[in-house]
């Protein structure tokens, strides 16, 4: 281990690391909803009911957006928006128009996924439970850290490559 890069075995590389780990997290989620969350939803991915969870999260009278969602999960409006149209016909959600601008639409949960909630909230935790088991409070403090390091230093150089893009 160390802080030396090597460029003959990328999958010992820390974005390697972390990409393995993300969809280990991934796999995880989306099998234990399928099987979990089955008999009520039709199956649910990990990416829908993160978002149900989020949904579900915010203060009461709080409108959430398809935007919010963007910002939230760091995705494309193109994705979000087809994982949200899905959403809607599996009636998980529904948009509703917002009184000050017709074109907004807020999210809101429908009672389906009022329902499965508290299921994917005990699944969600339980995948927390696993992904510390035998990690210190220092360890996690550490790991989350060097995340937001890592997420730093990637908003930084986009930041630089779309002014570099910009320039004529």
């Amino acid at each position: 281990m160390g802080n030396n890069l090597d460029s003959n075995n990328p999958c010992g590389n820390l974005s390697w690391k972390i990409k393995r780990a993300n969809r280990e997290i991934k796999r995880y989620i989306d099998n234990r909803l399928s099987v979990v969350i089955d008999r009520e939803a039709g199956g649910i991915t990990a990416m829908q009911g993160m978002i149900l969870h989020y949904l579900s999260s915010q203060p009461e009278g709080t409108d959430v957006f398809q935007r919010d969602l963007e910002k939230q999960f760091n995705t494309g409006r193109s994705t979000v928006t087809g994982i949200l149209q899905l959403m809607e016909q599996n009636d998980l959600i529904r948009r509703e128009s917002v009184p000050q601008d017709a074109r907004l639409k807020k999210l809101v949960l429908t009672p389906k996924a009022y329902r499965i909630q508290q299921e994917i909230h005990n699944t969600i935790m339980e995948m927390e439970e696993k992904l510390r088991k035998d990690i210190t409070p220092e360890e996690i403090e550490t790991v989350e850290r060097v995340l937001e390091k890592i997420r730093k230093n990637l908003r930084e150089e986009r930041k630089e490559l779309n002014e570099t893009e910009e320039k004529p």
